[in-house]
């Protein structure tokens, strides 16, 4: 109450007491003290960034800055003069847009990523509705995203990465046999075998190229082939035996149900020189 009550009637303080407290560096008029602090902030950050598009994070001016443009007509003159001299930015939408392209600049430092999720505060509906009306953004804008490094496709984005992430998982275990456990791998692959109509030719290819299959009986038949092969290179034939493990019995079935294979499956038997009948073929090489 003290320093307001001096501040009400300064003009009927004597010399000694205004002397005191400007000695003191008393402040009589805190709105104006309090402009010239933002102003000098303002100039310092000009100078450091070569402009005044202060961010809506930035501690000392941001929300003073949005709350400018938002009252610009209840200002004086004389501010929106000195504010104008130092270039101040008064386009609100261009503003808008700096603050949201520097929030996603935040995200991307901390995550290491340009993922927005959806729930993102603020940047999540943004990146959402950008994607949506990339075509109607001018292309400053379009270049500015894509040098950050922004996701206009996230399937696409996401597929890649997956890919990439299963490519990895073979090196290291040598299959694709990836356990529903598996970080990221894991749900993703689940999601596709449940989804594995909607894929298209070109993905279903991809996935197999790597040794990848979503079809549990294509997986276990491709298993089986690749230790035939194995028993074929080690025992230079393909006479399996009943009791060898795990192909002893699915040989057996083969031949049982050989009418029933497709030609391609024949086929891939065939050119491993797999025997259907191995008593004619006993008796053959007996001959």
């Amino acid at each position: 109450p003290w320093v307001i009550n001096l501040r009400i009637n300064k003009d009927k303080q004597p010399k000694e007491k205004i002397q005191e407290l400007n000695d003191l560096g008393f402040i009589w008029d805190p709105i104006f003290h309090e402009w010239q602090e933002k102003i000098s902030h303002l100039k310092k950050f000009k100078e450091k960034h070569g402009h005044t598009r202060v961010p809506y994070n930035d501690k000392k001016l941001g929300l003073w800055a949005s709350n400018l443009r938002i009252k610009r007509k209840s200002l004086s003159k004389e501010k929106i003069k000195e504010l104008n001299d130092l270039g101040f930015n008064w386009d609100v939408i261009s503003h808008e847009w700096q603050k949201k392209i520097d929030l996603f600049r935040e995200f991307k430092k901390k995550h290491g990523h340009a993922k927005v999720p959806n729930k993102e505060p603020i940047i999540g509906p943004w990146t959402r509705s950008l994607r949506n009306r990339k075509d109607n953004l001018p292309a400053k804008k379009v270049k500015e995203l894509n040098d950050l490094g922004f996701i206009w496709d996230v399937y696409s984005y996401e597929w890649k990465e997956n890919i990439y992430l299963l490519k990895k998982f073979k090196e290291i275990h040598g299959h694709t046999k990836v356990p529903r456990k598996e970080p990221v791998l894991g749900m993703w692959i689940s999601n596709l075998r449940s989804k594995r109509k909607n894929l298209s030719k070109e993905k279903i290819k991809e996935l197999n190229d790597i040794g990848f299959f979503l079809e549990a009986r294509t997986i276990k038949w491709k298993e089986n082939i690749n230790l035939l092969k194995k028993f074929k290179e080690i025992h230079g034939h393909t006479k399996v035996p009943v009791k060898e493990p795990i192909i002893g019995p699915w040989v057996i079935n083969l031949r049982i149900n050989k009418d029933k294979q497709p030609k391609e499956k024949i086929q891939e038997l065939n050119d491993l020189g797999f025997i259907w009948d191995p008593i004619f073929h006993e008796w053959q090489e007996k001959i």
